[in-house]
């Protein structure tokens, strides 16, 4: 018979994060979670509209091109983080749940390898980078919401541990006793194992965001230079003819 899978408390967060919760408030706290994954969707959508935007515009619009950058600079300003809200508490350790996170990790490599061979290809290469940012993040929410499930299934069972302990029924014996205490305590670890592990992949998907909107950024500045060089340019000709 296949041993049940427990999660030892000791290796689950290096910080109380979860220890005042009550089972009403994980799932609050997932609803937030879930909140927060919405609000970055959208404004990865957000980036997206505003980049075919502005490739639909002339190159002579380089004051549209300057508001684009100006408006994509502020949501990248800590105090417009849709993720502000979850921040690391103390130095997280996250060897505890790296191999539930191996299919996550696989999926990212494969978009850094995109990444990677975009960078010698010049072509469409703002376009491109704002896809690979939506495929970035569609990864992270399909993770999300395989983790929830897996939040909301770990709660049922904790709450059906917790009706089972409050039976009237008391255990034989101290075997019996502790067996059942035990099932209980394993029952919220799982809980909150889940949580910590849909918040701390909320931050790590923060910071690959960030990386990758800095480098989108930098990207759109040297366009938009070459962009106002060549608008410079042609001015001149206008004023002969």
């Amino acid at each position: 018979m296949k041993k049940k899978f427990t999660v030892d408390e000791r290796s689950i967060m290096p910080s109380n994060l979860y220890s005042h919760m009550v089972p009403s408030d994980w799932a609050t706290r997932l609803v937030e979670m879930k909140d927060q994954m919405t609000n970055a969707e959208l404004t990865v959508r957000k980036l997206k509209r505003t980049m075919d935007a502005f490739c639909a515009t002339s190159k002579e619009g380089v004051k549209n091109h300057t508001a684009l950058n100006h408006e994509l600079s502020n949501l990248c300003l800590p105090c417009n983080c849709p993720f502000m809200s979850f921040s690391p508490s103390g130095n997280a350790d996250r060897t505890s749940f790296v191999s539930a996170l191996a299919d996550v990790g696989t999926e990212v490599a494969a978009v850094m390898k995109q990444w990677t061979e975009l960078a010698n290809c010049e072509e469409d290469l703002l376009t491109d980078q704002m896809q690979l940012i939506k495929d970035l993040m569609k990864g992270w929410k399909d993770f999300f919401e395989r983790q929830s499930k897996y939040a909301t299934q770990d709660q049922k069972a904790f709450e059906k541990a917790i009706t089972a302990s409050r039976s009237k029924t008391e255990p034989k014996d101290s075997a019996a006793l502790e067996q059942k205490m035990a099932t209980l305590k394993d029952a919220e670890n799982r809980v909150k194992f889940s949580l910590y592990c849909v918040e701390q992949e909320l931050i790590f998907l923060e910071q690959e965001l960030s990386f990758h909107l800095a480098r989108f950024l930098c990207e759109l500045s040297g366009v938009e230079k070459q962009s106002a060089h060549k608008v410079k340019c042609r001015q001149p000709e206008r004023q002969l003819r």
